[in-house]
């Protein structure tokens, strides 16, 4: 039994350790496809209540109302009913999607994209920080125009300052892992598993 419970350890690992380089190798269409199914939620929440599947709307803006306020004036409507994010909140994962979308075309054509400096990321990102505090404070209201701006140019600096930074580091972790697959490989090779190699030692 022992040794039964080596190998379903030892294969767990191995398919952890694939799943975890597969990852890492898609690292960027992973964040896509999860930036494309918050979107998609936001979208789907106003559709789903204008044709009066109300308990399924409400179930969405429940879940996206943990991590955003939804207040009606700070969100944009579609059919007549609010997005299930507020303007900025849409913005920003909008915006991620769609750069991201277009650095991946760029990254696979090999087109190098170097990280912008840290103080241009800061820069996009004060519009977002004036424009937030300001209306937290109660000194003005901001509009969904100015919203969906500083949202952008948060986005902007994400992208353009973290993602090839995190490519160059990924990279170099998936170097490893390719590394530690294919001495994974030899060694199923050298050691293949039977069912009745384990009856003997059971």
């Amino acid at each position: 039994m022992n040794s039964y419970s080596e190998f379903i350890a030892q294969y767990s690992q191995k398919i952890g350790n694939r799943l975890v380089a597969f990852l890492f190798r898609h690292w960027l269409d992973s964040i896509n496809f999860f930036l494309l199914i918050i979107v998609s939620g936001s979208l789907f929440a106003p559709y789903l209540a204008s044709f009066g599947y109300s308990s399924e709307s409400r179930a969405i803006y429940a879940i996206y109302h943990i991590a955003c306020h939804e207040k009606e004036s700070r969100c944009l409507f579609l059919l007549g009913h609010k997005m299930s994010l507020c303007a900025r909140c849409f913005s920003i994962y909008f915006s991620l999607f769609i750069l991201g979308f277009f650095w991946n075309i760029l990254s696979r054509l090999k087109i190098k994209m170097r990280s912008i400096k840290f103080k241009v990321a800061f820069l996009l990102v004060i519009p977002l920080i004036l424009d937030g505090t300001s209306q937290a404070l109660g000194l003005r209201e901001s509009t969904n125009a100015l919203r969906i701006f500083t949202g952008f140019c948060l986005s902007l600096g994400i992208v353009f300052y973290l993602y090839p930074k995190l490519k160059t580091e990924i990279k170099e972790v998936d170097s490893i892992s390719k590394r530690t697959l294919s001495i994974e490989r030899q060694e199923e090779v050298e050691l293949p598993y039977t069912g009745t190699q384990n009856q003997e030692e059971i």
